[in-house]
């Protein structure tokens, strides 16, 4: 199966004004970009879990199904080898860069300290 068969242009995304928006801030953030150079969207719809036939990581049956509500994000290659995140909402979550080659064990710091919750 190829890549493109899980992608869809643009102009059918629903919310155009939100997605003018998330290019604009990106810009801004991030300044223009050349026509050659790719910025990717990716938009990642809303989650919720009925009771139903599937295990979640609790060990509960749930059914997950999609919702309207979703998350857009933005990415283009940078110049060095850092991550940068952005979020439109800066007063609670803050700017955060990091090497690209700690990104793994972020994650692992990360995974860590939610399951000894």
């Amino acid at each position: 199966m190829s890549s493109s068969s899980f992608s869809c242009p643009l102009s059918s995304y629903v919310d155009q004004a939100r997605l003018a928006s998330l290019f604009s801030s990106f810009e801004a953030e991030f300044g223009s970009r050349r026509q050659d150079e790719v910025v990717v969207v990716v938009r990642v719809p809303g989650r919720v879990n009925l009771i139903g036939e599937h295990i979640d990581y609790c060990g509960y049956a749930v059914h997950p199904m999609a919702i309207e509500q979703d998350v857009l994000v933005a990415l283009a290659k940078g110049k060095d080898k850092t991550l940068r995140l952005r979020n439109r909402d800066k007063e609670q979550y803050p700017d955060f860069d990091v090497g690209v080659d700690k990104v793994l064990v972020l994650y692992y710091m990360i995974v860590s300290r939610q399951l000894q919750k």
